[in-house]
């Protein structure tokens, strides 16, 4: 039993092993209703994060998959998924590149 919302909830935790069976903090978590259903399921996987003047940049995720993002300036910014894993936004090559673009109305 875990507390989820201010109600305790039963939970099942499935924990990924490496090969010597020790925990690699890579986990899902579903939490059940009071009739048994599970309702809702939690992730967490282990990434290792770069920093650059306090922004994020890059994150490798436990599966190797590196994630880079930069902010073009206050109004874009750019998420990439590095499919090449060489660090660099190739923007004519194969990342998967996503744009955010913030808009502030004129007042």
């Amino acid at each position: 039993m875990e507390q989820d919302g201010g109600v305790q909830r039963a939970y099942s935790a499935e924990i990924k092993l490496d090969a010597a069976f020790a925990d690699t903090g890579v986990w899902v978590k579903h939490y059940y209703d009071f009739v048994g259903r599970s309702y809702t399921a939690m992730a967490r996987r282990m990434s290792h994060t770069s920093m650059h003047r306090g922004e994020l940049w890059r994150q490798v995720d436990a599966d190797g998959v590196i994630t880079l993002t930069t902010n073009a300036n206050f109004n874009e910014s750019y998420s990439v998924v590095d499919m090449d894993r060489d660090s660099v936004i190739d923007w004519t090559g194969p990342d998967w590149i996503s744009k955010s673009v913030s808009v502030s109305p004129v007042h």
